[in-house]
């Protein structure tokens, strides 16, 4: 918990100095745009891993494509819905 604590006042005193610095402003600024695209695909394969682990496997649905006919029943009718509200 120290540790985290640590770190956040780090940051807050590195941003006071950024802000208070215009040097310091257009050295942050420079550096960023040089990182800026490894950042995005860092967030991109990130964000893509994290989704793949909360969807899960596609290959363990056990989802039967071919619907079984029932008495009743019409496949061949398809049916479609409007998420928006006509006016």
């Amino acid at each position: 918990m120290h540790a985290a604590r640590l770190v956040v006042v780090f940051f807050l005193i590195l941003a006071v100095l950024v802000a208070y610095n215009p040097g310091a402003r257009e050295d942050v600024a420079e550096t960023w745009e040089n990182i800026r695209p490894g950042v995005v695909e860092f967030m991109d394969s990130f964000y893509a891993a994290v989704r793949d682990v909360i969807n899960g496997n596609d290959s363990d649905d056990q989802i039967d494509e071919t619907p079984v006919p029932s008495p009743g029943v019409n496949f061949q009718r398809i049916v479609t819905m409007n998420s928006g509200v006509s006016s």
